[in-house]
């Protein structure tokens, strides 16, 4: 398959979503605690998980500007660890991937 314009088209509204969040997660973190040092206890585990949560968008979206450098650069089905392709089930499957399914399970 040469054309992957629907992947593109996918990846770039994910890309989109995940910035989306990753602002209101920005804009939660600059939110004042409460002053009860109760509930404040609670806003900072809550913290520690949106951390969390922001650091996982982070990864994802660098692995989608990767793919998607690696479809203008024609080589968007080619493993990035063999050479091999990735066939297309699984770039469907898992747009933002780089690795083919053998490489991927050695992980």
């Amino acid at each position: 398959m040469n054309n992957y314009n629907n992947l593109r088209i996918k990846l770039e509204v994910k890309k989109e979503e995940l910035n989306e969040r990753l602002s209101r997660i920005r804009k939660s973190k600059r939110k004042e605690h409460d002053k009860d040092w109760a509930e404040q206890a609670t806003e900072r585990e809550n913290d520690d998980v949106v951390d969390i949560l922001g650091e996982n968008i982070i990864k994802e979206l660098d692995q989608i500007e990767n793919s998607l450098k690696r479809m203008e650069q024609n080589e968007y089905s080619i493993c990035a660890s063999c050479g091999q392709s990735i066939n297309d089930e699984r770039l469907f499957a898992l747009p933002y991937t780089s690795l083919c399914i053998k490489c991927a399970g050695k992980i």
